[in-house]
């Protein structure tokens, strides 16, 4: 009797720790992506799980002053300096 039950106690262990999945899914990095790219953008995300599926919702604060990742570009065309002649007087 007590035999049975240590190896049942084993035998439970070791399907538990089978089971268990410690590797990140496909939709884990997914959802983790979303989220870092709307980090970016945002003070905060929040997770919104409306009708099975997610909505994520990006909070800013009013006063924030939106970064430009981009460097600005410089459209202006520079035109030669010609040199002023003298006047013959």
């Amino acid at each position: 009797m007590r035999l049975t039950k240590i190896l049942i106690f084993f035998l439970t262990l070791i399907f538990i720790f089978s089971c268990a999945s410690t590797e990140d899914t496909l939709y884990e990095t997914e959802r983790k992506a979303k989220i870092d790219k709307l980090k970016n953008e945002c003070d905060f995300v929040s997770v919104e799980y409306i009708e099975g599926e997610e909505i994520y919702i990006c909070n800013t604060s009013g006063s924030r002053i939106k970064k430009s990742t981009v460097p600005p570009v410089d459209n202006e065309i520079k035109e030669k300096e010609i040199p002023e002649q003298p006047s013959n007087g």
